[in-house]
């Protein structure tokens, strides 16, 4: 679809702020041409070079349950975005919390984002457990399981993609601003980290905060260590007045089980990121 003229921005941003989006984010989708039309399907496109693996992925979000329907669609879509990026391996496609895709559909889910309800229950420190503001004297710690669960997503998410060299992006992570990080300790001991990240909404721009990794040693897994931390990134969202997300990797009995357990304990379900090779027909 064209936009070189004032009448056909005009009816993209009508067709755009129809689907809910704020006029100022459809303003920017269409000015930097991220905007995707399928026949009636109006997507947002969004390209990159994942930070870790390279690999160059191609985010689809708005119109997407169609697509993961109708098969033919997929592949009209699969056309499109090779005709904007060819170098493009992989479609990623954000699903409202609302919709599954249907039994023919040839992706799989990469991730299963959740949000903190207000019925969550947080505890505090007590006894011999603590939390301790992130530092120099725990960065090791802290820098050493964060690369331990980043590997173990890509192995779980990608696992025919080596594992990429995560050190520089985990340096870079824990030196960002707008990153909080929670140790769990017992007594002078650690036991695990979670990670809040300030982040924002990529379609409608509302602000939000995630809970980037929760991470907790072997040997103090069923301890008092998960609650603690997950408490303190919930309590650090509420007291921001934002909307916490956390994210379960992988789509398999593992992953659906710890899914099932958080929304059982007041989590809710948001949207998901479901992961397509742009290579195939729909049969694939």
């Amino acid at each position: 679809m064209t936009m070189s003229t004032s009448g056909g921005v005009d009816r993209m941003l009508s067709e755009l702020t129809s689907r809910g989006l704020p006029r100022t984010r459809a303003r920017l989708f269409a000015a930097e041409k991220m905007v995707l039309a399928v026949g009636d399907v109006r997507l947002i496109l969004s390209i990159r070079d994942e930070p870790l693996s390279g690999r160059r992925e191609a985010l689809l979000a708005l119109d997407t349950a169609p697509v993961v329907s109708e098969p033919a669609l997929l592949n009209e879509v699969r056309d499109a975005v090779r005709e904007r990026d060819e170098k493009v391996s992989t479609l990623v496609l954000r699903l409202p919390p609302e919709v599954e895709p249907t039994d023919t559909f040839v992706g799989k889910r990469a991730t299963q984002y959740i949000v903190a309800g207000p019925d969550v229950r947080t505890v505090t420190e007590s006894g011999e457990w603590t939390l301790r503001p992130y530092g120099p004297e725990n960065h090791d710690a802290v820098a050493a399981l964060l690369r331990e669960a980043l590997e173990l997503g890509y192995r779980t998410t990608v696992p025919d993609v080596p594992v990429p060299d995560v050190g520089e992006f985990v340096e870079s992570l824990l030196n960002s601003d707008g990153v909080t990080v929670f140790t769990a300790y017992h007594r002078d001991t650690f036991a695990g980290h979670a990670t809040v990240v300030t982040d924002e909404d990529e379609l409608t721009g509302a602000p939000q905060l995630e809970l980037f990794d929760q991470f907790v040693l072997r040997e103090w897994r069923g301890t008092a260590a998960g609650g603690l931390l997950a408490s303190a990134a919930v309590g650090r969202a509420r007291s921001a007045g934002h909307a916490l997300r956390g994210h379960v990797v992988g789509d398999n009995p593992h992953s659906e089980a710890v899914t099932a357990r958080l929304l059982a304990a007041g989590w809710h379900r948001a949207e998901s990121y479901w992961a397509v090779p742009l290579s195939g027909g729909a049969d694939a």
